[in-house]
């Protein structure tokens, strides 16, 4: 399976097309014949195509609970027959659409730049990649992958939707591809971004409707809607239901254009009178956007030589910019402002605001451009406001008629919440006001627990176990430094984001440079490498007994199936077993964690184990040389502190609670088993006499060796 993966992963993103729509000269692209629903329906209801990502799309199309809906543009009959008219052989072969659809093309070349696919236009690529996922979280404790049931080897009947399950729940670098076509108006099936939209794609030729257009609406004159030139047409008036469901469709697909902003605000009363007359929105929104689908019964009716006179008598709102125009106002200029010039106040505001609202997304932009420029219109952008604004005054004089939530005569209260020194730092960390900014503790916090919750296997997050447990200290156990340590081994996980984003390569944010990842660590696939195809799978016979032992019993728990933690494994085999294949991942790490264990109050000698144990950090010996000479005939009457032992047990059982000796442990701890046997020593002797080799035994094992006359050894035998 993973030669498969590495084989069609390539193969997929390389085909990754720059954009759904890309803008073909009319002249280079011959008209592509009509594709009928019915075409579409017959073609996706036998495989190889029912399969395919193209009849994925067109049953997601279809789907009427889908929240947010399929953006329309992705919907036409024309890009669900490209879509499958682009993908695997024996799907474009299967398809006698494919023939038709290619005719009037020179070569593949044209026919893919004037019809592009999806960007992912591979279904056997997608779903080698799921399969893959699917292999890769297999035996390992939480809950499955979602999409893992419904597509296997044997059967896999809608690869797409099982890929976007997988995605939504646990991202694991199978979801570039599916990323791509969710940012180009499919945000439902990665779950990402559900109220910010993404950029809007070029809309396809008005009479390719999608399946979820609004259908023609039934008219008091069919005529009117055909020829609104005609002089019968001028009192026909477009009824207040087809109006209705217009903005209805129009506003689901794109909540963040000017027009359905202020529809918004009508409907929760803070914008009235003629500013919120159903028809005026729709003209506001289809002056705007004229080729969306929910435009085209408004387009058809009030086109320049209409006589209709409700087109006359509900314009647009007057002024309102135009979604190109408000982004252009936000993202360009307001945004893009030098905020050192401007007050606290302003500085706060357009953070907070500019942190909602940027290049790649933004569910409203009136309300920044409002809020901003209100307080502060000598900004660049803010002539976008005061033209509007300027220009809706005659409307605001009529009765009843309010836009004063926008075209503000007083300054806004202010956010009654501080936003972090600077939130734009995540998105655009090479600015040099960012030098400074520290991510949040609470939220690095949040970011390991999120991480560490899905995959407690990854080293950083053993590493992070340790720390919690007292076991690895100083500047292994920085908060930022375990984040940058999962995130350079895992940077596609939803919780390594904003690490990501924060701390790229352009990043001047000294914090990142500050708290690196622990050095030499190996990551999840190269610690998976070294245990399961190097240490477990050696030859044991040249082993010693006491390596055998552990390697049999630290294999049993840690496989190729499932593993909770790689670096115990790791460590405790390769500390008394250098040469075994795959322990050169082991020395490679510990060696580059030298300088790190030099600094005062660090150490991750629970894994990085010398060769003479340490000395106990609390309550030392009365003779420090009886633990590492206890042949001496002054040990005789040495005793290891019960301080000592108490916290060798806990770091044993902490790692490794399923020991024999830990379970008899827990047990003396609930007061199920009782006296000679939950002797401290005892159980200490117990686990070490069993696992010699770990670090917590390190002390027992040094203290009671075969030549040491220490009494305590032998009064509390295992």
């Amino acid at each position: 399976m993973a030669g498969r993966y590495m084989v069609l992963r390539p193969m997929l993103f390389s085909m990754i097309t720059l954009a759904i729509m890309i803008a073909t000269a009319v002249e280079s692209c011959p008209t592509p014949p009509a594709v009928l629903h019915s075409v579409i329906i017959a073609a996706c209801s036998t495989e190889p195509a029912r399969s395919a990502i193209g009849c994925s799309m067109y049953r997601f199309c279809g789907d009427g609970t889908l929240q947010p809906a399929i953006f329309p543009q992705l919907c036409t009959t024309w890009n669900i027959a490209s879509s499958l008219c682009n993908d695997d052989a024996n799907i474009v072969s299967s398809l006698a659409l494919c023939n038709q659809l290619r005719a009037p093309y020179t070569g593949d070349a044209q026919f893919r730049s004037c019809l592009p696919p999806y960007p992912i236009n591979s279904t056997s690529a997608i779903k080698a990649l799921h399969l893959h996922a699917c292999d890769e979280m297999e035996g390992y404790p939480g809950d499955p992958m979602a999409g893992c049931d419904t597509c296997t080897d044997v059967s896999c009947p809608d690869p797409l939707a099982s890929l976007s399950a997988g995605c939504i729940g646990m991202p694991m670098g199978q979801c570039e591809g599916l990323d791509a076509l969710c940012a180009l108006g499919a945000s439902v099936l990665c779950k990402k971004n559900l109220e910010d939209a993404p950029m809007r794609p070029p809309s396809p030729p008005p009479d390719q409707a999608p399946i979820s257009a609004m259908k023609p609406p039934a008219m008091t004159s069919a005529t009117c809607m055909t020829d609104s030139s005609s002089m019968l047409c001028t009192s026909y008036e477009y009824p207040l239901d087809n109006i209705t469901s217009d903005l209805a469709s129009l506003c689901t697909s794109m909540t963040y254009m000017p027009g359905c902003t202020i529809r918004a605000a009508c409907q929760a009363g803070n914008v009235t009178g003629d500013f919120c007359r159903p028809m005026t929105l729709l003209a506001t929104i289809c002056v705007d956007m004229p080729s969306m689908g929910g435009c085209k019964s408004y387009v058809a009716l009030c086109k320049n030589t209409s006589v209709v006179q409700q087109c006359r008598s509900f314009p647009a709102i007057p002024g309102l910019p135009t979604t190109a125009q408000a982004k252009l106002a936000v993202v360009a200029g307001l945004c893009a402002a030098n905020r050192t010039a401007m007050t606290p106040a302003v500085q706060n505001l357009t953070t907070v605001m500019c942190a909602a609202c940027n290049q790649l997304s933004c569910r409203d932009y009136l309300t920044p451009l409002s809020s901003i420029c209100s307080i502060s219109p000598g900004l660049n952008g803010c002539s976008t406001y005061e033209n509007w604004c300027g220009d809706s005054t005659d409307w605001e004089a009529s009765d009843g008629s309010s836009i004063s939530l926008f075209c503000k005569q007083t300054s806004p209260s202010l956010p009654t919440t501080s936003p972090p020194s600077s939130m734009t730092c995540v998105t655009d960390s090479s600015s040099m006001l960012c030098a400074s900014y520290e991510y949040p503790l609470a939220n690095i916090t949040s970011d390991l627990a999120s991480l560490c919750t899905s995959m407690a296997y990854m080293p950083g997050c053993t590493i992070r176990a340790a720390c919690q447990a007292g076991n690895v200290t100083g500047d292994f156990c920085r908060p930022m430094t375990l984040l940058a340590t999962i995130c350079v081994d895992m940077p596609s996980m939803g919780g390594c984001k904003s690490y990501v984003a924060l701390c790229k390569n352009t990043s001047v944010v000294q914090q990142c440079r500050s708290f690196p990842a622990i050095p030499g660590l190996p990551t999840t696939a190269q610690a998976k490498l070294a245990v399961v195809a190097g240490l477990c799978a050696a030859n044991r016979t040249a082993m010693t007994p006491a390596a055998q032992n552990l390697t049999t019993v630290m294999c049993a728990a840690c496989n190729q199936l499932s593993c909770r933690d790689y670096l115990t494994p790791l460590s405790s085999i390769c500390s008394i077993s250098p040469g075994l294949n795959g322990c050169s991942t082991y020395e490679n790490w510990c060696g580059d964690s030298t300088d790190w264990e030099a600094s005062d109050g660090s150490s991750i000698s629970l894994f990085c184990k010398q060769t003479s144990p340490s000395l106990p950090t609390t309550s030392p010996p009365s003779s420090m040389t009886c633990v590492t000479d206890s042949s001496s005939m002054l040990c005789a009457s040495y005793e290891y502190p019960l301080a000592n032992i108490t916290s060798d047990l806990a770091s044993l059982c902490t790692s490794m609670a399923y020991m024999p000796g830990c379970t008899i442990r827990a047990a003396c701890q609930a007061g199920n088993v009782t006296g000679d046997f939950c002797r401290p020593m005892t159980l200490l002797a117990t686990i070490c006499v069993d696992m010699p080799s770990m670090g917590g035994c390190k002390s027992y094992v040094a203290l009671c060796k075969n030549t040491s006359v220490v009494q305590q050894c032998r009064s509390f035998p295992a």
